[in-house]
């Protein structure tokens, strides 16, 4: 677990992890930014911040060893099975991109409520003025 405080102590990262419902929770070691512990069931796991001396700071729990890899996304896969099968589905991306593009291409206006095409005017050349005379270069 990454994220804890060294002040934590033993004790206090076990208490969190027995409120977490972590099953048969050991504690090995606190250092200044981590804890190392071993349980033989996982609670829960996602990220989480808690508050020390005013600043937020997130808690992050990795597996280390395969079979506790192994634990994670057996849990995951059993999660995944009890989720409700009636999920909204989300368009895919090319149909999303299409109505994007075909949005774009809509005329905001219609034909009836457009203000009529004025003829632009001819401009008829008009003399500007004298061109004035070029400065004298200095040659260095």
């Amino acid at each position: 677990m990454s994220g804890t405080h060294q002040g934590i102590g033993i004790h206090g990262a076990l208490a969190f992890l027995v409120d977490q419902k972590w099953s048969e929770a050991e504690v090995l070691y606190v250092g200044e930014q981590h804890a190392v512990f071993l349980s033989g069931g996982i609670g829960h796991y996602g990220p989480m911040n808690y508050l020390y001396q005013g600043a937020l700071r997130g808690l992050q729990f990795t597996a280390l060893n395969s079979q506790a890899k192994q634990m994670v996304k057996d849990m995951n896969i059993a999660k995944a099975a009890s989720a409700p099968s009636t999920a909204p589905a989300q368009p895919a991306r090319s149909t999303t991109r299409k109505q994007f593009f075909e949005d774009l291409v809509k005329p905001k206006r219609t034909p009836e409520h457009s203000s009529p095409i004025r003829k632009a005017e001819k401009r008829t050349p008009t003399a500007t003025g004298e061109t004035p005379e070029a400065k004298d270069r200095k040659d260095m």
